[in-house]
This record gives structure tokens, C-alpha cells and sequence, in this order.
């Protein structure tokens, strides 16, 4: 699957907000980019809101609840503070390197979106993972960042944790600034 065919289900914002991101990197000190279908997607699409249910993370906004950065700085410091409490509750990291998770959105209900880093040099590579809110356990899903979007929109995909789509809501992208 690639980005195109998600453009052929999800119509693109006339006027995406905050889709430069031509010069971001997902880790500058060693060098890790994003995916390519997700590079493409914000370039496409910008900051907003998928299926009025899931926000997607944009390295290029300048809303901190939206910005990428910010996002992933604030669940780290979330899951420290988790983790101390309680050492056994979660297996896995949020890490930039492989084996390590890195939260590329959430849902209204407050789940979270992981990209599982298989390998840190391969990023078209990674997989996808779900954490339900208030569940301790990941959802993997073997599918890139398009295919994910696209089986979801197309009706073929429905995690454990995310309501039944409203039909009008499959197709739908919101443009948040």
C-alpha cells in the first residue's frame, strides 16, 4: 500500500496547515527519518483529525497538542512516571532504536498509536501498535502507517479498542491548526 491510495479514500485539505516538513528528521543526533508514508501524509494532509476519531502527530505544527515532538516528549515523561510507580506494568519503551516504540497519535478515547521500530536504520519498515487506554498490553499490527489508514478507512481493519466507525466518518480529514 503506499500513500497514494489512501489519497484516493481520504480527500486532501484544499489548504493543508503546517505541512512543511521537508527538513525534519525523526532524531537528529543519529539520523533516524520518519517513514516515507508518513512524510508523505502530513506533506499531503497537514495537521488534523482522521475518521473524527484520531489525531495524527505533525513534526511540523505549531500546536503542542498536535506537534509530533511535544507529543512524544510529553507520553515519554508519562510513562517514566507510569513505570516507576509500576516496573512490571509495561514491556515495552518508548525509544527512538530499535525494539522501542515511538507515538505517532491518539484517539479520542485516549489510545494510543505506536510505530514499533523493528529496525531503527529501516523506518518504511516499522510496524504499528495500538495501547487501549487503560490497558497495559499492545496491539501489534503487522501494517506500514498507509496501510493502516487505508484498512481503517476502508472498513477493513477495526482494533480492539476503536468504536465501529461511523459510515460519514470513514473517508473524513479535519484540518486542525
Amino acid at each position: 500500500m503506499n500513500i497514494s491510495t489512501v489519497k484516493n479514500m481520504i480527500l486532501t485539505p484544499a489548504v493543508p496547515i503546517d505541512n512543511d516538513i521537508s527538513t525534519v528528521k525523526l532524531d537528529y543526533v543519529n539520523d533516524v527519518d520518519f517513514p516515507t508514508d508518513f512524510r508523505l501524509f502530513i506533506e499531503s494532509y497537514g495537521s488534523g483529525r482522521l475518521f473524527d476519531f484520531l489525531v495524527v502527530f505533525n513534526p511540523g505544527s505549531s500546536d503542542e497538542n498536535l506537534n509530533f515532538y511535544k507529543q512524544l516528549q510529553y507520553i515519554d515523561e508519562d510513562f517514566i512516571y507510569l513505570k516507576q510507580d509500576a516496573p512490571d506494568l509495561y514491556e515495552f519503551t518508548i525509544s527512538i532504536s530499535s525494539g522501542g516504540v515511538v507515538p505517532f497519535g491518539v484517539t479520542d478515547n485516549g489510545d494510543y498509536i505506536f510505530w514499533l521500530i523493528n529496525d531503527i536504520g529501516c523506518p518504511d519498515e516499522w510496524t504499528i501498535a495500538i495501547l487501549p487506554c487503560r490497558e497495559q498490553e499492545l496491539e501489534y499490527l503487522n501494517l506500514s502507517f498507509s496501510d493502516f489508514i487505508y484498512m481503517i478507512s476502508d472498513n477493513r481493519l477495526s482494533p480492539k479498542s476503536f468504536p465501529k466507525l461511523d459510515v460519514s466518518n470513514r473517508n473524513r480529514f479535519d484540518p486542525m491548526a
